[in-house]
């Protein structure tokens, strides 16, 4: 009989799938993460969270449920908008790659304008941010980072 258990729970426990989040990481030098990081985002800020909104879907909670985070800006590197303030989508959760911003707290933020969360949060397009983008507490970012986004700004011009 334990082994009629046994087995029945490694097949139940073997037959089923968990998916998490998994960025890949180079090897390259720092200069060469950003200028890739920058190359791909739409948006680079330095900014500060002012306001945090979660949308969920009904009566089903997932990790991939989107929250509406609002930035007050203090610097843009790469894009530019009309207001001092930006919405940026992330996941719910870092299991589906949902990168968690703290109220009042500033940040490096990299985002990209996508669809992603259309659906969900009625826009046409959102900038959405990942786990695996470069995002940062401002005050850990490198200054050899901050650096580089300012001479790339600048090619920008």
């Amino acid at each position: 009989m334990k082994t009629y258990i046994l087995s029945v729970l490694i097949v139940f426990l073997g037959s089923t799938s968990a998916f998490a989040c998994s960025c890949i990481e180079t090897n390259a030098p720092l200069v060469e993460k950003v200028k890739n990081a920058f190359s791909k985002a739409d948006v680079i800020i330095n900014a500060t969270v002012v306001g945090i909104k979660k949308i969920s879907k009904g009566n089903y909670i997932s990790s991939a449920d989107p929250i509406v985070y609002t930035f007050k800006v203090s610097k843009y590197f790469k894009g530019k908008l009309k207001t001092d303030t930006i919405e940026i989508v992330s996941a719910s959760s870092s299991a589906s790659c949902g990168y968690k911003f703290k109220l009042g707290t500033s940040y490096l933020v990299y985002a990209k304008s996508a669809t992603t969360y259309a659906r969900s949060t009625q826009h046409a397009t959102d900038y959405v941010t990942s786990l695996c983008d470069r995002n940062k507490v401002l005050h850990t970012a490198v200054k050899e980072e901050l650096k580089t986004l300012k001479k790339l700004k600048c090619k920008l011009k």
